[in-house]
C-alpha cells in the first residue's frame, strides 16, 4: 500500500526536525500505521533527492569562482543533467502520491 498524502507530509515534517531515519520508521509505523518498505522507500528517493540538490548547490559555487570559459561550460552541463534528473525524481514522487 502506497504511502498517503498525509503520511508523506508527515515524514517530510519529521524529516524538517532532523529525526535520523530510525526514528522516522518508528513513528511513520507506530502512530501512522505506514509499512515499513513504503516509508524505507520514500527515505531512500527522499535521500537522493536531497544529495542531487546538494550537490547543485555546490556545482553553482564552483562556477561562480571558474576561470576559464572551458570550465565553466563543463560544470554547467554537469549541473543541467544533475538538476534535470532531480526535476525527474521530484515529479515520480509527485506522481505516485
Amino acid at each position: 500500500m502506497a504511502l498517503t498524502k498525509a503520511q508523506i507530509a508527515e515524514i517530510d515534517k519529521l524529516i524538517g526536525k532532523n529525526k535520523k531515519a530510525p526514528d522516522i520508521m518508528q513513528t511513520m509505523i507506530k502512530d501512522h500505521g505506514a509499512e515499513i518498505r513504503e516509508v524505507t522507500e520514500y527515505l531512500k528517493e527522499n535521500k537522493t533527492l536531497q544529495a542531487m540538490l546538494k550537490t547543485a548547490s555546490h556545482q553553482v559555487k564552483k562556477l561562480e569562482a571558474a576561470g576559464d570559459a572551458a570550465t565553466r561550460s563543463a560544470i554547467a552541463a554537469d549541473l543541467q543533467k544533475i538538476i534535470k534528473s532531480s526535476i525527474k525524481i521530484a515529479r515520480s514522487n509527485n506522481s505516485d502520491a
